[in-house]
């Protein structure tokens, strides 16, 4: 669906995160294309939005850092709904803990490195995986104060396009690169197997 903001006309949204705390908060991020149907992540679009009421109406949720983000990936805190993460290719992976009133860049990922993906374990949030564009994985064991590549069995060059922890078993976590396919974790993402058969 396109989005109704006068100065990004070219704009669609990209992700929608829930909390899983409080289903009434959810986030959205925009994307910007500039042919129909293909979102190119070095555009600007229109950063974090925020509904409070399920998704019924929707406000900014941005500063100066993500106002006019192009966001390819949320996570939102399992137990505080006010802390979340927000990854984009063009500008960088960014936290805010005020609901996205203000955002803070997290770095330590890689020089030049373009986040592509990003996901909070469920039942230790100071773990998160970050997905780049032919960068592989990398992971966070202090809330994204600092990161350590988890490629063992991933392509070094591989792009994240989503990760996803198995909220019964955080330790099983399967990933998607663009390229290679789906892989999948048992060790909370540390190491990787192909998981293909039966995919294209």
């Amino acid at each position: 669906t396109r989005a109704e903001i006068p100065h990004l006309p070219m704009q669609g949204w990209r992700i929608i995160a829930f909390s899983s705390s409080d289903p009434e908060i959810v986030y959205t991020g925009a994307g910007a294309f500039s042919s129909a149907g293909t979102f190119s992540n070095h555009l600007p679009a229109g950063g974090v939005y925020v509904s409070t009421d399920g998704g019924s109406s929707w406000a900014p949720a941005n500063d100066a850092n993500t106002q006019n983000a192009q966001i390819t990936s949320l996570a939102v805190h399992p137990a505080d709904p006010q802390i979340v993460y927000a990854a984009s290719p063009a500008n960088g992976v960014f936290k805010t803990t005020d609901g996205g009133n203000s955002w803070r860049k997290l770095g330590g990922y890689g020089i030049g490195a373009r986040p592509l993906s990003v996901a909070v374990n469920p039942n230790q949030p100071e773990i998160l995986l970050l997905g780049l564009v032919f960068g592989g994985l990398y992971r966070s064991e202090d809330g994204g104060e600092s990161w350590s590549a988890v490629a063992a069995g991933l392509p070094p060059e591989s792009s994240v396009t989503d990760i996803i922890f198995n909220p019964l078993d955080p330790n099983i976590v399967f990933v998607s690169d663009a390229f290679s396919g789906v892989y999948q974790s048992a060790d909370g993402g540390m190491t990787w197997l192909v998981q293909n058969n039966n995919l294209r």
